[in-house]
This record gives C-alpha cells, structure tokens and sequence, in this order.
C-alpha cells in the first residue's frame, strides 16, 4: 500500500479524536501501519501552532528571567538536538489557562 494522508476536522467536540482513533484501528485491522498524530502532541510533523520551539540561547534567556523555573521547564519539555519543545495543549490541560507552578 502506498502512503496516504486522512484528515479528521470538525469543531471542538464534534468527535475528531474518537473518528481518528477508529479510523487507524480500522486501518491496523487490515495489514496497514497507520501512524495517528493528535493536535498537540509534540511528535506531529505539521502542528506548529500547538507547540513551543526554543533553541538553548533562548532557554538561557529565559532562565535568565525566571531562574528558579529551571526544573519546572525541564519536566515539561521535551529536548530534541538541544531545542526545547513545548505543547501548549500538555501544558493546558495540567495546568489551567492561567495556572503556574
């Protein structure tokens, strides 16, 4: 089977995930090896509006501003290369829209 891309949209709570998560289960059941990628979650290879991207001089500086936030950043972030990635999604629904630690 070649390679092929399905999109799920709708508006929020319309059923998107659950579509998404039959759709690949549906796929498996046949012999494909569907990869499912959820808004939000740092390995989408296209979601650039769900997650933060900082480089280490950017870190440094944000340390910098807020030192004693050091290990709170750590336990969020995943560090791939020595950028630090962010899911904004992750952190809202851990922490609130207007929670800090």
């Amino acid at each position: 089977m070649s390679s092929k891309l399905v999109l799920v949209e709708g508006i929020p709570g319309s059923g998107k995930t659950t579509a998404a998560q039959f759709i690949r289960d549906w796929l498996a059941e046949r012999g494909a090896h569907p990869a499912l990628y959820l808004e939000g979650t740092l390995d989408h290879p296209a979601d650039f509006e769900s997650v933060a991207c900082l480089d280490e001089s950017e870190i440094d500086r944000l340390l910098q501003r807020f030192p004693g936030y050091q290990d709170f950043l750590e336990r969020q972030a995943a560090v791939k290369g020595g950028d630090w990635f962010f899911s904004y999604r992750k952190l809202q629904l851990r922490f609130g829209e207007q929670s800090y630690p």
